[in-house]
């Protein structure tokens, strides 16, 4: 029946169903606040016949492959963490999060935690492993740097996540970073690999600072490559 058209007036993620949310190219559609998407029902199914981005520009919908970006952040004001904790869907196994001009209020370290069905995972379920070997050690966290000096220039860093709807196997992570240590005059990269033995599917991640410093400038931006 219909049609309806609904306003958003923020974020979200409309996931795609051949039943109960047809969309264009059966792909999900991330909103961005003043998109329009009108919809109609033939009485056994609701489509979404027609998407219009509020700046104008047209809706691409992605093939198989296809690195997509799906949310972005950046840090205006002071902020203890940084949450996106459901942005990812079924429509995307692999996923890349990328940082850049992350700065902080102290010294501090940046980590990562995943979550599941939005509820941040803070359990000893990540596996910090060596370049080739055995896993080296267990934590509650993915690191992304070691000390940030609060007077340098900051953090880049992309994190690649793999395996992210699988509830029954491991999730792999990599890791790599470039930043300004507690001295000034020094760089530090630093390259990490872990796996997330968690037996849920990954809805997202919160980035946050493990001695409760603020993040006071970046961006980040998640990517998701396109499931065939």
């Amino acid at each position: 029946r219909g049609p309806r058209t609904v306003i958003f007036d923020g974020v979200l993620v409309l996931t795609h169903h051949a039943t109960n949310n047809n969309l264009p190219g059966g792909a999900n559609i991330t909103t961005a606040p003043g998109d329009r998407a009108q919809y109609e029902s033939d009485g056994s199914k609701v489509y979404c016949v027609a998407y219009t981005k509020a700046d104008g520009t047209p809706l691409v919908v992605a093939s198989t492959g296809a690195v997509v970006l799906l949310a972005t952040a950046t840090v205006g004001a002071a902020v203890a963490m940084i949450d996106f904790l459901n942005v990812f869907s079924a429509a995307y196994d692999k996923y890349t999060i990328e940082g850049q001009g992350i700065r902080v209020s102290g010294y501090d370290v940046v980590a990562l935690r995943l979550a599941n069905v939005g509820v941040v995972d803070a359990g000893a379920n990540y596996f910090q492993g060596v370049l080739s070997g055995q896993s080296s050690s267990t934590g509650s966290s993915v690191s992304l740097s070691s000390n940030l000096n609060l007077d340098g220039k900051g953090l880049n860093f992309s994190l690649e996540l793999a395996n992210a709807n699988d509830a029954a196997n491991l999730k792999s992570l990599w890791a790599r970073a470039i930043f300004q240590p507690g001295s000034a005059n020094l760089w530090e990269g630093l390259m990490y690999q872990y796996g997330y033995f968690a037996a849920s599917a990954v809805s997202g991640f919160r980035l946050f600072l493990s001695r409760g410093s603020n993040f006071t400038a970046g961006t980040i931006r998640i990517y998701g490559h396109k499931n065939s």
